[in-house]
């Protein structure tokens, strides 16, 4: 057992001396080999100063210090790559806040004059009373809608729309509702699944011992020629039902504000015009609503009628169920909110309202308005005048629609069917400087 212990040993031995005896010869080798690179007779002056770096670092040959530079490459490459990672990060975390907090930024006390017109189009003037409209885009063709009646309160309204390719020259009327005995009035657009959506009351005469019941209904179409039957819009509060008060899309599902008449204003929504759910009741003593959606959460705005007069009142939400209000110091009426893109930077909402500050308690005199708001409900510059005359309260009922360049607002007073085209880069211009 003891030769056989031995043998073994002598064996391990020897196998351990012709490694180091190999290894050995393998750095002789590579040294060997380096020198003839190095002596190969291609080490001209140039060569061998490119083997030194600046701080006297030598190499043997070239090709080591260049694997080491790029070595150092990948390093700062990755480097590189995690501090833009995390930049991007903090840009994204604050895109949004910075997007949303812009208008608040650039906005200053702006004092709003005539100086942003660029022109004004009568659309209708006759014996008439044509009022209550509402504007929109649609399959390139712009469309507005409004209410033609004796009176302003008489049974005998009927909608018509008229179409036009610039805002300019516009069609004859066509009318889309008529009926003896019921006035149809206050219509709104809203374009919802690709369709034009209509949402108007129809008010029913007295002598149908009705008392002045009024619904609200929503028809729809994807050729203004031939409309979907109406729906009848239900109301959570009472028989009284109105809609001063417009219509947004969010994820799927278009919503409507609307009132009753002495109950005050709610919220309905549906996914197909066809099925409709109550989502809130609003705030008592309100009406004439008007709502939008602007940086990630739903605004409106509404008239209250307290101690103080005529009021309004700014509500946010980021569900549309639950809302807080504020009052704001804007007395007046018929309100119509849009969210609207001032540059590529910023975003705020444009009001249209009647303005009864004139007089405070009364409508009896009373200007047609503009202002810009944020998010938040603050307002960003003075009043505009839109109408350019001091008028009874028989005028406003505004809508807004804009492009790169312009702000359209369509409006009646006693002269009729207006539309105010605003330069918007303008007032961008001067609210920023």
């Amino acid at each position: 057992g003891q030769e056989v212990r031995g043998s073994i040993h002598d064996g391990i031995d020897a196998i351990n001396k012709e490694v180091e005896s190999t290894t050995g010869r393998q750095v002789d080798l590579e040294k060997t080999f380096d020198q003839l690179v190095i002596n190969a007779g291609n080490s001209n002056a140039e060569i061998v100063d490119a083997r030194v770096k600046s701080d006297g670092t030598s190499y043997s040959k070239l090709g080591d210090r260049l694997n080491e530079v790029d070595s150092q490459l990948d390093t700062i490459e990755n480097d590189l790559n995690s501090e833009i990672h995390n930049l991007n990060l903090v840009v994204n975390n604050n895109k949004s806040e910075l997007v949303d907090n812009m208008s608040s930024i650039i906005f200053k006390d702006v004092i709003m004059t005539n100086e942003f017109d660029v022109s004004l189009t009568n659309i209708v003037k006759d014996n008439n009373h044509n009022a209550f409209t509402t504007l929109i885009k649609y399959n390139n063709e712009y469309i507005i809608a409004y209410r033609v009646g004796s009176t302003h309160v008489s049974y005998d309204g009927k909608i018509v729309i008229r179409k036009s390719n610039d805002l300019v020259n516009w069609s004859n009327e066509v009318v889309v509702f008529q009926d003896a005995d019921i006035d149809y009035r206050d219509p709104f657009f809203e374009i919802f699944n690709n369709n034009l959506v209509l949402k108007y009351v129809k008010r029913f005469n007295k002598t149908t011992n009705n008392d002045d019941f009024r619904e609200v209904w929503i028809t729809s179409t994807n050729n203004i020629n031939i409309w979907s039957k109406g729906v009848l819009l239900p109301n959570p509060i009472g028989t009284k039902s109105a809609t001063r008060g417009n219509m947004c899309v969010k994820d799927g599902y278009i919503y409507t504000i609307n009132y009753d008449l002495w109950g005050g204003t709610y919220l309905l929504r549906s996914n197909n015009l066809a099925d409709w759910v109550h989502v809130c009741n609003l705030k008592e003593n309100t009406n004439e609503g008007s709502i939008a959606y602007l940086n990630n959460k739903f605004v409106c705005l509404l008239r209250i009628t307290d101690s103080d007069g005529d009021n309004f009142l700014f509500g946010e939400s980021l569900d549309g169920v639950n809302w807080n209000f504020k009052p704001i110091p804007i007395r007046g009426g018929c309100p119509t909110v849009q969210e609207i893109q001032l540059s590529n930077y910023s975003k705020s909402l444009v009001v249209t309202y009647r303005d009864i500050s004139v007089l405070k308690t009364s409508f009896d005199r009373c200007y047609f308005n503009m202002i810009f708001m944020d998010e938040n409900g603050n307002i960003l510059t003075d009043s505009y005048n839109i109408s350019n005359q001091l008028s009874s309260f028989d005028m406003g009922y505004g809508d807004i629609i804009y492009d790169t360049n312009n702000i359209y607002i369509s409006y009646y007073d006693k002269n009729g069917i207006n539309l105010k085209k605003i330069d918007k880069i303008a007032i961008y211009n001067k609210i920023k400087a």
